[in-house]
């Protein structure tokens, strides 16, 4: 009877030290409290029961995980030990931890560490509670499936929140050689953001062995290619998005010739990731286009270009014009005129060296924007030397435009992916609530089994030692 009228006290105690703070966020952030009043994880913006200063203490507090298309790997328990009190699970970008004790007893708590990266040097770059980027420039070797692949990596040492390009060369470019080309490779370190330069392989289906991205006629994958370029940059910013230095709303592309054709199809296939492309020499309109949300796009492009003729009419994969492809990119955008009438032929309006279209009333802020660059070919604008051959090249500032330009778009805050919302600040949440489901009860289930079985040790031993005291004291009195 003893017994029971302390269980009850001792609960009932409990639960007045919990009940005054579980109408408030404060010190809950990130805490799923399961009978608690109101809620303080960012799953009660999509679920409902935030508490009423959610917004006060949490927003700036919450962690995010990479989006759906990017699966986080599998990763093994690691254990530590602290003291907490009260029952809870928490959920980050970088822990999911079961947390359980009382007030008067301390227990083990299971935390799921941060996955290693596979990228030589980089293995454990993703620190937990690091925001800043370690540095980071060198060529890396990256296995796809069967394929051996190679990418070329730039991070701005102590670098928060940076963007990170996706940077794509011409047909039987190397990486290292177009980025002194373009200038890209001392223009990031001057402006602190990521490169991410992919390397094709030779392009065996077209009996060639000039090296190109995946890209064929219509923005689509060449038929019978065995090589994987779209799960190669799948998997690599699988890899680099681990970073949590890196705003993973901020992740462009801009590409030369064959590479922002393949930009391109990453803008209708990667729209989820991508947040806008710059194309240079390579403006295309997919067909079909798989993208889900309206995609801003800068593309610049040569009037004398005779690879890929401003008119179109050229290979069999560059037929249409740039002007076309401008104008139905514009339409899937939803870009409106003045009058609200749909997007007529492109109006250019003269500055220079060059002349420029845009359509600007788009809806999600998706520009359209595109550079008649004149007399020039087939070269990046601005570049530190023409290649021979190709014409001549412009003297517009291509990588301050594209980097303008990039600056000004990001990933919305709030995107559909298969029913499932994405949401919040510099690093997006993709709320999983129903894959996670089975889990959360499982932890949560395991936490009152823990949680009880604490607080009926903690009352025994206490049981224990008040039965001590009072057999000590009758042996006391007998010996009187």
């Amino acid at each position: 009877m003893q017994l029971q009228r302390c269980i009850i006290l001792l609960l009932a105690l409990l639960h007045v030290s919990d009940s005054a703070g579980e109408s408030s966020c404060r010190d809950r952030c990130r805490l799923i409290e399961p009978g608690a009043s109101c809620q303080c994880t960012s799953w009660c913006l999509k679920f409902g029961g935030c508490c009423s200063d959610y917004h006060e203490f949490c927003v700036r507090q919450e962690q995010f995980i990479e989006p759906k298309v990017l699966t986080l790997p599998p990763i093994l328990p690691t254990k530590t030990t602290t003291q907490v009190t009260r029952t809870s699970v928490t959920i980050t970008s970088t822990t999911v931890s079961t947390v359980t004790s009382t007030t008067v007893t301390t227990v083990t708590a299971t935390s799921v560490g941060l996955p290693r990266l596979r990228i030589k040097g980089l293995e454990t770059a993703n620190r937990v509670g690091d925001w800043t980027c370690p540095g980071f420039e060198n060529e890396v070797q990256f296995q796809v499936g069967t394929q051996s692949r190679r990418m070329f990596l730039y991070l701005p040492r102590g670098g928060e929140n940076i963007p990170l390009w996706l940077v794509l060369h011409g047909t039987n470019n190397k990486v290292q050689d177009f980025l002194r080309y373009s200038g890209l490779n001392t223009f990031a370190k001057e402006n602190n953001f990521g490169l991410l330069a992919l390397q094709a392989l030779p392009n065996m289906a077209l009996g060639s062995k000039q090296y190109q991205f995946n890209v064929g006629i219509h923005g689509q994958a060449m038929p019978d290619d065995d090589v994987h370029d779209l799960q190669f940059v799948k998997e690599s910013l699988h890899e680099i998005l681990k970073l949590p230095c890196i705003d993973k709303r901020r992740v462009h592309c801009t590409g030369y010739s064959n590479g922002a054709r393949f930009c391109m199809r990453l803008a209708s296939e990667l729209s989820q990731v991508i947040a806008s492309v710059a194309p240079v020499s390579g403006l295309r309109f997919p067909t079909p286009n798989q993208a889900i949300r309206p995609i801003p796009i800068l593309a610049f492009h040569g009037d004398l270009d005779q690879v890929n003729p401003w008119n179109g009419h050229g290979e069999g994969y560059w037929q249409s014009s740039v002007p076309d492809a401008m104008q139905d990119w514009a339409r899937f955008n939803g870009c409106r005129l003045a009058s609200g009438a749909a997007p007529a032929a492109p109006q250019f309006i003269e500055a220079g060296s060059y002349a420029v279209a845009s359509y600007s009333d788009c809806n999600g802020n998706a520009t359209v924007e595109l550079l008649l660059l004149h007399g020039a070919g087939h070269q990046w604008p601005g570049a530190m030397w023409p290649l021979p051959g190709l014409g001549a090249k412009s003297s517009v500032d291509a990588n301050r435009m594209i980097y303008n330009f990039f600056s000004s778009h990001r990933l919305p805050t709030s995107v559909k992916i298969n029913d499932v919302l994405m949401v919040k600040d510099s690093r997006i949440m993709l709320e999983t609530y129903t894959s996670h489901k089975a889990l959360l009860v499982a932890l949560l289930v395991l936490s009152a089994i823990v949680a009880l079985t604490a607080v009926v040790r903690a009352l025994k031993a206490q049981h224990d030692r008040q039965y001590a005291e009072i057999h000590s004291q009758s042996w006391d009195a007998l010996l009187e």
